[in-house]
């Protein structure tokens, strides 16, 4: 069975709700929001997450990103307190 453009994502079931709260992760278009994708699971996930991206996704892709993300204040306290 040929899978769709819709069938081709990463297991679903590795993300927590609150990385995707602004939308619904089955309407995702995986390919052409690829770098949004990335973008939000390196800011907002936890390790599983991470890796579940870099998985599904080419590794050059995933390492690219980190270059164009802006700190967070998030980021800021994490850097601080870890």
């Amino acid at each position: 069975m040929k899978k769709t453009r819709a069938d081709y994502h990463p297991d679903l079931s590795k993300f927590r709700p609150v990385v995707f709260w602004d939308t619904k992760m089955e309407l995702i278009d995986w390919q052409k929001n690829k770098k949004w994708v990335i973008r939000r699971v390196l800011q907002r996930g936890n390790q599983d997450e991470i890796a579940e991206i870099t998985a599904f996704y080419e590794k050059g892709a995933v390492a690219a990103i980190p270059k164009t993300l802006k700190s967070t204040p998030h980021d800021r306290f994490a850097l601080r307190n870890s």
